[in-house]
């Protein structure tokens, strides 16, 4: 069974915890972050990061992981309680079929625009190679 995410989160690391268990707890998320490490040491680990009372604390593309991973468990309280933190709207997920979809998108306009790149480099260069 899920955990029910907390309607009411305090702080960033309360928010971060109910991300972890959202993924799956510590034991699953801190072998993720740390896979040199034994599961408990990386369980401990995780949970001594997000503890305020503690002086480990987790790097920033740590976090981003945290967030990602949140993410895809469909799990949106982290990342709500950092945009409101910040003076930020709600955020809203974006679905990766609409994100595959926009990165195609911007593919083809990527290669439209070499495309004229490439047309007005040989119209201003064959003048000079007549030359």
């Amino acid at each position: 069974m899920t955990p029910q995410p907390p309607l009411f989160v305090e702080s960033v690391n309360e928010a971060l915890r109910a991300a972890v268990a959202a993924i799956g707890g510590a034991k699953a998320v801190g072998p993720l972050l740390w896979p040199h490490k034994p599961v408990d040491e990386a369980a401990r680990a995780l949970l001594d990061a997000l503890n305020p009372e503690r002086p480990h604390k987790l790097d920033p593309e740590q976090t981003l992981f945290l967030l990602r991973k949140a993410r895809e468990a469909g799990f949106h309280v982290a990342m709500e309680f950092i945009a409101a933190e910040a003076g930020y709207t709600k955020p809203s997920p974006i679905e990766p079929l609409d994100e595959l979809a926009q990165l195609q998108r911007d593919f083809i306009a990527a290669v439209k625009t070499q495309q004229q790149l490439v047309q007005k480099i040989e119209r201003v260069s064959s003048p000079l190679r007549a030359a």
